[in-house]
């Protein structure tokens, strides 16, 4: 049996580029209580066309969460490859990085 679950999605497009890019500037508003359903969704592209990434991609994601704080935390983790034709990555968010503020 599958479990339906209503996920809170952040939604970030990457472009792949030997220019220097912009750091992100979206934010994504989550609470505590948005355990198990917080996720970021990345779209991965390059040259305008969607990125395709094969199945043996290993995506790493370096995450600062509340920079400049005395609880600030980092993060490095694996982002799933969820569809590798059009270049679409996941990473659902634990408990303990919902819980930072910032």
């Amino acid at each position: 049996m599958t479990e339906n679950v209503i996920h809170k999605n952040g939604v970030y497009d990457f472009n792949v580029t030997t220019q220097e890019d912009k750091p992100l500037q979206k934010s994504v508003f989550y609470t505590q209580d948005s355990g198990g359903t917080a996720r970021l969704i990345f779209n991965i592209d390059k040259d305008n066309q969607d990125l395709v990434l094969s199945s043996a991609a290993e995506l790493e994601l370096a995450m600062i969460l509340s920079s400049g704080k005395e609880s600030e935390s980092k993060y490095l983790v694996k982002p799933a490859v969820i569809d590798g034709v059009r270049g679409i990555a996941e990473y659902t968010l634990t408990d303990s990085q919902i819980a930072h503020d910032g």
